[in-house]
């Protein structure tokens, strides 16, 4: 009888740390989608001088930011406007349009992934945040082609907030992770970071520029 009663007191408590922690990961998500809200409206602020003729240069002046941080900002406002350059993608000629979507898709599937929760525990603490690029392709699925995927990651490692590495440590290296890999500058790329629009980003090192 009382080896039953401990455990129900032990299924009780578990459940009740379960739900516990059910509402702690809502609020949690709540408070990153509120985060993301005012980085937006953070980068609207860059993106708007820099619409109105201000340069890169200009705006970390009256931000009192860095340069690179600055065009950091004026990209992601970019990109939540839907435009690319300051021109709507709707308006780019096909090959840029689709492009832009190709990116658009990557940078959605790196979030998506970056934003399960996992994910979220293990790399809050942390400004780069490194997918591998296998999880990233099975993400995107077969919408697009693999050559016109590969195309747009060796555009996006010249962007400032992208990195695109390879796993130093071989052994690590899955037969998925092979397939997976992108060839830039005759070097396999098995991994991927993006510093935005993760939320997190806006907590850690962004503000320090």
């Amino acid at each position: 009888m009382a080896m039953q009663s401990r455990d129900s007191l032990a299924e009780t408590q578990a459940d009740a740390a379960a739900r516990r922690f059910r509402a702690l990961d809502a609020a949690l998500v709540e408070a990153e989608a509120a985060v993301e809200r005012i980085a937006d409206a953070r980068a609207a602020v860059a993106g708007e001088l820099h619409t109105a003729g201000a340069s890169y240069a200009q705006i970390a002046t009256a931000l009192d930011i860095s340069r690179s941080r600055a065009q950091q900002l004026v990209e992601r406002h970019r990109r939540v406007r839907g435009s690319v350059d300051g021109v709507a993608v709707a308006d780019l000629p096909e090959p840029e349009r689709v492009d832009a979507d190709i990116e658009a898709a990557i940078r959605r599937a790196h979030a998506q992934i970056m934003d399960r929760p996992a994910f979220r525990r293990a790399f809050q603490r942390s400004s780069l945040r490194y997918v591998r690029l296998a999880d990233v392709r099975a993400q995107l699925g077969d919408v697009y082609e693999r050559a016109a995927v590969d195309r747009v990651l060796d555009k996006m490692i010249e962007r400032p907030d992208v990195r695109l590495t390879a796993e130093l440590d071989q052994r690590k290296l899955t037969a998925s992770d092979r397939a997976a890999e992108v060839m830039i500058a005759d070097e396999p790329r098995h991994l991927l970071s993006i510093d935005l629009p993760h939320p997190h980003a806006h907590l850690t090192a962004a503000d320090a520029g």
